[in-house]
């Protein structure tokens, strides 16, 4: 008889395990992070040195951080796993009802083992009435904490590398028993773990043990160090002994999961989706879901991938820098002020102050500075239309001094520019509220715009934010309202079906609120992440930059899926079966002015779960009223690694109906063109 793993505290545990309940695998959803490959060799590493350290005695399912929290949110899908375990993955991108599911989970008895690694450490500082933050609230430790390891909280248990747990394993050679400068073992020994209970469950913060760790070189650019988690042999019996300990209590530790995957039944899911393309209902404001990128394509790539960008971007959006450009004559347009009119393109004049640099600022530089500015505005006033006074920069009042100096010094000689701000990289900070107010109380005055970056925050948190500062700042700005946002950075922060999900969600819920000017996908040149990973929507290393193909081409495809959708957004409406898979049925269409376009965009994202039933498919059946004319049919399909287009044989008159079955992550779009 095989000794199994959950006898590792030897052989002779055998007959005490033999007359105990049959236990099936440990099921265990994890999620090793969001940037790309690091997170695909953390996810790989420790499945398969589980795998081998105790075979057949877990079972993963993976996923990067967007779609983790995606399926968490769907009723019952956490009570499908007897461990859910994540780490590189802060509080701050986790939303409220997938922190909800984590805790009704572990105090149902589950098991969370959370990974206190990288963005893990990141505080959170958004308004509490927006988004509670439950999780924090069971964590073993007090969030935020300068120290983890040191501020447990009350009821927390210790799991030191010495622990019984973890008799027999030779931590030798591990980045906790690495000897520092002094050639010596720290002493003491950093702490490993910290346990404690919550409910019937348990939550363990695991200190390291989650793979490779990199050294910053330069700029976005990292080096594997050596001597790291992933060399050391014992890791698999590590986490296995980990999630045998979270599981512990787990509902269904005894069921496996072929068993509990057969209870929930297969349904048909249908959205009988009908569009009005002679009925506009609100701008479209292409913008919310564009690139920002001229800057870097024309001034720092030379125009390199022009053509993919500007198909990506075909018209009616913003751009940064803006002023930077106007002079370039590089690429197919040389003319850049032409250029931007024949794109509809609206211009941000950028200050040349980021991150509190303005403290350097001379009194001959305040006069070039502001001069720049007026002059861009006055020879340009159709493009330019907004002025952010600088990028990043802190939120004090040495910086709301200088805002409300340099805003007033560049209105009083450019009074139609709007000014947009305070630029803060709150990202999964969340905005900071201390920060915030304080901002609208000092600037508002000189401020029409709230602007704030969003990276690696999911949509719909980001939506709450701004549903909130934006009641919070009416009357306190410049412009009389309503308050309107403008987000000038976002990012690529997933890869293939998370990222490619992601976009489609950020379009989705982003493109129907009139509170959102607009949302950049930041940058175009190329970021390096472990030397494997392009950054970026057009990604690729110089001189070819752009690889609209392969293990990034989610993020290529989900700009790609809506490159039609522009002009008005018109009148649309959905019924779903069964109801409660509306919200992962999705529906979006546009009419140019002319009548001469009209595009549908539908999606189903990660799919509907509600515990007891699932739908692996959904059939989108579209009834379209096309203004008059004949129309020709153009399809496109996307996700995270494929796209694909088919000019449909035919024409229609008046109504056009069609039918799409999208698996999850999958989109498809109908763009109907008017013969002339």
């Amino acid at each position: 008889m095989r000794c199994g793993f959950r006898a590792w505290m030897g052989c002779g545990m055998l007959t005490m395990l033999a007359a105990a309940p049959a236990r099936a695998e440990v099921k265990v959803l994890l999620c090793t992070g969001d940037y790309g490959m690091w997170a695909q060799e953390r996810a790989a590493l420790i499945a398969g040195a589980v795998a081998k350290a105790a075979p057949g005695e877990a079972s993963f399912e993976v996923e990067q951080s967007f779609n983790f929290v995606r399926k968490l949110e769907a009723p019952g899908y956490a009570e499908r796993f007897d461990v859910i375990a994540c780490g590189d993955l802060a509080l701050g991108q986790i939303t409220t009802r997938a922190q909800e599911a984590m805790v009704r989970f572990v105090h149902g008895g589950g098991g969370l083992v959370y990974v206190v690694q990288s963005k893990s450490y990141i505080p959170f500082y958004g308004d509490r009435e927006v988004e509670p933050l439950p999780l924090a609230d069971i964590l073993p430790y007090k969030y935020p904490a300068t120290d983890p390891r040191a501020e447990a909280r009350d009821g927390s248990r210790a799991l030191p590398h010495t622990d019984p747990l973890f008799a027999g394993l030779d931590f030798a050679g591990t980045p906790l028993l690495a000897p520092g400068k002094d050639g010596k073992v720290p002493d003491p020994v950093p702490l490993l773990a910290l346990e404690r209970p919550h409910g019937k469950g348990r939550v363990i913060a695991l200190y390291g043990a989650f793979g490779a760790t990199y050294r910053y070189v330069s700029y976005a650019k990292h080096e594997k160090n050596p001597g790291g988690w992933e060399e050391w042999d014992g890791l698999g019996g590590l986490w296995m002994r980990l999630l045998t300990r979270a599981a512990a209590a787990s509902p269904v530790l005894a069921e496996t999961r072929a068993a509990l995957d057969g209870r929930v039944r297969e349904v048909p899911c249908a959205a009988e989706v009908t569009v009005d393309a002679t009925r506009p209902v609100d701008d479209l404001r292409a913008a919310v879901f564009s690139i920002v990128a001229l800057q870097q394509l024309y001034n720092e790539d030379g125009g390199a991938g022009e053509d993919q960008f500007l198909a990506l971007n075909p018209r009616d959006w913003f751009d940064r820098r803006t002023q930077e450009v106007l002079g370039n004559d590089r690429g197919k347009y040389p003319d850049k002020p032409a250029m931007l009119r024949e794109f509809n393109i609206r211009g941000i004049i950028m200050g040349n102050n980021s991150y509190g640099s303005y403290g350097g600022w001379d009194a001959a530089t305040w006069t070039r500075e502001v001069q720049s500015y007026v002059e861009a505005a006055r020879k340009h006033p159709d493009i330019l239309a907004f002025f952010q006074p600088g990028n990043e920069p802190p939120c004090d009042q040495g910086y709301f001094d200088f805002h409300n100096r340099l805003c007033t010094a560049v209105l009083k000689e450019a009074p139609d520019l709007k000014v947009i701000g305070p630029g803060k990289a709150w990202n999964c900070h969340g905005v900071n509220a201390g920060e915030m107010r304080a901002f609208i109380e000092a600037c508002g005055k000189s401020t029409d715009i709230l602007n704030w970056h969003i990276y690696a925050r999911c949509p719909s948190s980001v939506r709450d934010e701004v549903l909130y500062w934006t009641k919070q700042a009416e009357g306190k700005l410049r412009s009389p309202g309503p308050v309107r946002v403008m987000f000038t950075e976002a990012d690529a922060w997933n890869t293939r079906d998370s990222q490619f999900n992601y976009l489609l969600d950020r379009a989705f819920t982003f493109l129907p609120m009139p509170e959102i000017l607009a949302c950049f996908q930041y940058c175009m040149r190329p970021r390096t992440e472990g030397g494997s990973y392009w950054f970026g929507v057009l990604m690729g290393p110089a001189p070819d930059h752009v690889k609209p193909t392969g293990e990034f081409a989610a993020n290529y495809n989900g700009y790609w899926i809506f490159r039609n959708l522009r002009g008005k957004r018109v009148a649309t409406e959905a019924a779903v079966t069964p109801a409660e898979a509306a919200e992962h049925c999705r529906a979006i269409a546009s009419a140019s002015p002319d009548g001469k376009a009209v595009t549908v965009v539908t999606y189903y994202d990660t799919g509907h779960f509600d515990g007891r039933t699932k739908s692996g498919e959904a059939r989108f059946a579209l009834t379209v009223k096309l203004p008059p004319g004949t129309y020709t049919l153009q399809r496109s399909d996307a996700d995270g690694m494929a796209r694909s287009v088919k000019d449909v044989e035919g024409t229609v008159q008046a109504t056009a109906q069609v039918e799409a079955t999208l698996k999850p992550c999958k989109a498809a779009a109908f763009t109907w063109t008017r013969q002339e």
